[in-house]
């Protein structure tokens, strides 16, 4: 009996069902929250455009589905083909194969239920949390068989499982976003480490003749999981290095596992080429769209960047780094040591496999991986990290002083991950995509921070000292401008005020003659106000100060006024600039639009420069 780790794993499915049902359940949600949105939206596009629509090829319902459930801002689920015509698929397909039980059963009940059998209406989005969650188990099912098949004591499986499931951003794609990938290919691996440890013990016992049918099923299933998984995201491939180095304990052992591998060839041959079969899904269908079996579905953009990884800012940066935002997955790294002493016939395999994916993760020119908690990509491979994992704890709980250590340092990684997961969700809506480091310094693990602290995303610099000799440099209230107002509609103050909107993108406010005057500081304050929130942060208008230098800028500040502003809101808003070490001769304000069509009305600018007391 294991009763520790199985009540660990209850306590998951708890948390799992509250999270999923509860807490935040997507499949209620609308817009770009719903379940069916965004990303996983590119990847079931698949299933209504084949099964409902019956149009593959020009995917023409989009823009009626886009107007009912605006479940992207800007659609990207295909490309155009310009020599066929044909839209293409953004993402290859293998999350639309394993969504579709849930696809297939909503569709059997919508319309009894009374609602359009349309792909995305209610019972299509429940039907693919609910699939989820039920994925979410199994992985986690697997992941606690795998450890203790690996003869991990109860109580390491007990915490492997729950610092997995809780401490990590697993919580979040795992219990909440369980319809992204990452969820999926995490169960896959599960599975697939399940397979690999029976395949070679079945092969390793001397009635293996016997027992001929569960070999054959068990090299299915490798072939099985990695084809999926491939299916789903190519950059998964190398997972194949687990089944081949599985075992191999040094140089020495190769020639043993290509002796292995040569008596058990069919075996071998079975897995490889079911894998290749459930790939040939996606090249048939490249083959139909473009004429061609390989196509860049991701567009003409270079989207990795093999010879410039970005380790140290996907490992450690403010913005997403992993080991920031997944603090307990550093004790997961110091458990290769334990696992290279004391069972290195699985260090070999799961080292390499561990650098090559990180490689290959970090290559990525977005590497960052868009609004995702940390590092998302990550996520997938927790079960291969859970065995380091594991030996870490195995050695580390069976020493007092290093429990002393490590027991509060699992404490606060759980409530960091919590909280990271609650602030996403339910919080202040914590800046997923473009976190700096003095945001994170002054946000980090606080549950109560003020809304203007979002300033720290676009400027380093918030003065909350005391001023002295301050003096005012400039002022404006925009009254005897002539060509730059809105009339007879939200205006500030007076009679005139300065706006950008859809139309005008750009507005050079002033030009000012300045030097530093011996201050240290500079302020530039001004009232706006917002007629409609602008959602997306990439499209914020900035309130931008640029220093130059004969005529050339040789520094630019600038803030997202509508980060820190509600829709229909007015408010004085300043922007702090230490100045003290610039060289210039003249400040240029302006306000940029980036292509926003949503209207900021700008008014009573003054700019001043002082000392801290």
């Amino acid at each position: 009996m294991n009763p520790f780790s199985k009540s660990v794993y209850w306590l998951s499915v708890i948390g799992i069902f509250y999270a999923s049902f509860s807490f935040y359940p997507k499949w209620k949600k609308e817009g770009t929250e719903a379940t069916l949105a965004w990303d996983v939206c590119g990847y079931y596009y698949y299933l209504p455009a084949y099964f409902i629509y019956h149009d593959l090829e020009k995917v023409n319902f989009h823009p009626f589905l886009d107007k009912k459930y605006r479940y992207q801002d800007e659609y990207y689920a295909s490309r155009l083909h310009e020599p066929t015509g044909n839209q293409v698929m953004k993402y290859t397909s293998g999350m639309a194969v394993m969504y579709a039980p849930a696809f297939f059963a909503a569709h059997f009940v919508a319309k009894p239920l009374g609602f359009e059998a349309d792909g995305f209406s209610l019972p299509y989005q429940f039907a693919v949390s609910f699939w989820s969650v039920l994925v979410a188990l199994l992985g986690l099912w697997y992941l606690r068989k795998v450890l203790l098949k690996l003869n991990f004591s109860d109580k390491t499986t007990a915490f492997t499982l729950f610092l997995t499931a809780f401490a990590t951003n697993y919580l979040d794609y795992g219990f909440i976003t369980g319809a992204m990938s990452h969820n999926y290919i995490f169960t896959l691996y599960a599975i697939l480490l399940w397979q690999i440890i029976r395949f070679f013990e079945l092969l390793s016992t001397p009635n293996a003749t016997s027992r001929k049918g569960e070999t054959i099923f068990r090299a299915i299933g490798i072939g099985t999981c990695i084809g999926l998984a491939a299916l789903a995201r190519p950059t998964e491939l190398p997972v194949a290095m687990l089944p081949i180095l599985w075992g191999v304990a040094s140089f020495r052992s190769i020639g043993e596992r290509l002796i292995f591998f040569k008596s058990h060839l069919s075996k071998i041959l079975l897995a490889v080429g079911v894998c290749l079969a459930i790939g040939f899904l996606q090249f048939a269908y490249w083959k139909t769209m473009t004429g061609h079996f390989f196509y860049k579905s991701y567009g003409p953009e270079d989207w990795m960047e093999w010879s410039k990884p970005h380790f140290i800012d996907g490992l450690f940066s403010a913005k997403k780094g992993w080991l920031v935002y997944t603090p307990v997955m550093l004790f997961a790294l110091f458990g290769f040591v334990p696992i290279y002493q004391k069972r290195r016939n699985l260090f070999w395999a799961i080292f390499l496999f561990f650098l090559t994916f990180i490689y290959v993760s970090f290559c990525h020119n977005i590497w960052w991986y868009g609004g995702s908690l940390g590092q998302r990509q990550m996520v997938q491979i927790y079960p291969i990290l859970a065995i380091p994992l594991a030996a870490f704890l195995e050695s580390a709980l069976q020493n007092k002083i290093w429990r002393i250590v490590v027991l509060p340092a699992f404490a606060v990684c759980l409530y960091l991950n919590v909280w990271l997961v609650y602030q996403c969700h339910g919080g202040t809506d914590f800046e997923l995509e473009e976190t700096t480091p003095a945001f994170l310094r002054a946000t980090y693990g606080r549950w109560n921070v003020p809304i203007d602290t979002k300033k720290l995303l676009d400027n380093k610099y918030d003065f909350k000292g005391e001023k002295q000799d301050v003096e005012i440099i400039y002022t404006n209230d925009f009254e005897q401008d002539t060509s730059q107002n809105i009339e007879n509609k939200g205006i500030i103050n007076g009679k005139k005020s300065l706006f950008v909107d859809k139309t005008r993108q750009f507005l050079s406010v002033c030009e000012i003659p300045l030097s530093n005057k011996g201050k240290k500081w500079l302020r530039a304050t001004a009232t706006f106000r917002t007629t409609e929130m602008e959602r997306n942060a990439w499209k914020k208008a900035e309130f931008t100060l640029n220093f130059k230098k004969d005529g050339k800028i040789v520094k630019g500040f600038f803030l997202c006024p509508q980060r820190i502003m509600s829709g229909n809101e007015t408010k004085k808003i300043w922007l702090d600039v230490k100045i003290s070490k610039l060289d210039f001769d003249k400040l240029n304000i302006s306000l940029v639009n980036k292509k926003s069509d949503k209207t900021l009305i700008f008014d009573d600018l003054s700019v001043e420069i002082f000392n801290e007391k």
